[in-house]
This record gives structure tokens, sequence and C-alpha cells, in this order.
């Protein structure tokens, strides 16, 4: 009975040392990787020769490298890339505003990695005797938007304007060019890199009217990923990377429609 006991009492022992081993490897495993939901913003990220670049790209990865984890870029939609955050499927999402509705599922890195403050502009086909002086007349226009994307609140929120809905900036030029949408608000850095050198350049003219406030964008981290943990260490990191005398990024000045 002695033998018995003892036996079991050194299995026991061996199967809790095994356990003890194999759990914090199969989570350090599993926290070795930081899946980035990514999609496609030129200049601040771009995909050239199958590699994500740009500014954005570059200060995730400085992010990702501070704690040990390695970048791992998800292509997707603004849409699909807010909901595969939102649900854990993906950790990250970079340049987003901060909403009520997102603070919910995410955690918002802090400091904010930008301040945009170049005004969003309405687009017109060149040719067009339509005008956009003020915000009343964008009523009765047909508004070409991004599906996913926020403007500013008085646009957002007004149900009364006919919006039509494009998966990206290129199809906002499309439908312009060939007349199934009045006109268009976008920033012009957006929209400049795409003009420049192709067929719609010269085609469009900027409308009067603009919007102008600041807007922050921010790094956003899932509550439901398993690095939601590192949301202070992340933030940190952010900072300390943001206040890098030597850094070569330059993050003011710019965009997030988001």
């Amino acid at each position: 009975m002695l033998n018995n006991d003892v036996g079991f009492n050194m299995k026991y022992t061996c199967y809790i040392f095994l356990i003890a081993f194999l759990v914090p490897n199969t989570f350090a495993q599993s926290m070795s990787e930081l899946k980035i939901a990514t999609y496609l913003e030129p200049p601040f990220v771009d995909l050239v020769d199958n590699k994500f670049v740009g500014e954005d790209i570059t200060l995730v990865k400085a992010l990702a490298g501070a704690v040990h984890l390695e970048p791992v870029f998800i292509l997707c939609p603004f849409v699909r890339c807010e909901a595969l955050v939102k649900t854990g499927k993906a950790d990250m999402i970079i340049s987003v505003r901060k909403t009520s509705i997102r603070m919910k599922d995410m955690i918002f890195l802090k400091p904010a990695i930008f301040i945009q403050k170049k005004p969003i502009r309405f687009y017109l086909n060149k040719d067009s005797n339509l005008k956009v002086d003020s915000y009343k007349d964008l009523n009765g226009l047909v508004i070409g938007t991004v599906r996913g994307s926020t403007y500013y609140d008085e646009f957002d929120q007004d149900a009364s304007l006919v919006k039509v809905q494009t998966t990206n900036r290129q199809q906002l030029l499309g439908m312009l060019a060939a007349n199934r949408i009045d006109t268009f608000l976008e920033r012009e850095e957006l929209i400049i890199p795409l003009m420049s050198g192709g067929s719609y350049i010269n085609k469009f003219k900027l409308a009067m009217y603009k919007y102008e406030k600041s807007v922050e964008g921010f790094i956003a981290i899932s509550k439901y990923s398993k690095i939601a943990d590192y949301g202070a260490k992340l933030s940190n990191e952010l900072a300390k990377i943001l206040a890098g005398k030597n850094k070569e990024i330059i993050l003011n000045d710019r965009k997030t429609d988001y």
C-alpha cells in the first residue's frame, strides 16, 4: 500500500510539474504576436511590393518591439478592421478617433499619436455648376462617403442628407467622375496622392465650404485581446517613442476619418 502511495505521489508530482512547465510556455507563445488590423491609408499606411510601409507602420513596429511582441499585420477594409478589434480577433488598430461607442470594446493608448489640423474639404467635378459655399448647400446633393468613416458630428448625425457609402476613396473619385454622386468630402492629403499622375488629375475642384477642427487620432487595443493587460505598459512605451528626441516619425498635422 505504501509503495502504491509513493508511486501515485510521484506520478502526481510529475504531472503537476509538467503542467507548470507547459502552461507558461503555451501562454508565452500565444502572447508572442501582436495582431494589428490594418487598413490602407497612403502615405501613412501603404502596401508596396507586398510589404506594409508608412509612418504608422514604423510607429507600431517600434511599439511592438518595445514590449517584445512580433507585429502581424492583417489587411482589411476599415469596417472589417474595427470589427476584428471589437471582437478580439485582432489585438490592435492604428489611427482611430476616440468615441463613446468604441470605448465599450477598445482601450485607447495615451497619448494621441497625432492631432489632425487640416480641414475636411468637399470635392466637385471641375465642370459642375453646383456650389457648396455653406453647410446648407449640402441639402439635396448626393454625397459620397467611405463606409465606417466619421467626419464631424454635424455631418455624421444629419439623417436628412443623402449619403452614398463606398468601400474606399478610389471609388469616391470614380463615382464623382462618372457623375454618380454630386460631391464627396475628404482631406486633401488623402486625395492628392490618388489623383497625382492618374486619370483623375485636373478633373475635380474644391468647394468653398470646408470644416475645420482639430481631431486626435489614437492607437487602440481590444478589451477582449490577450494583450488587454498590456494597456498601461503600451501607453508608457508609446509616450517614450513619441517623446524621443531622435525619432524620424512626424506625427502632427495629419488625418483621421475613422
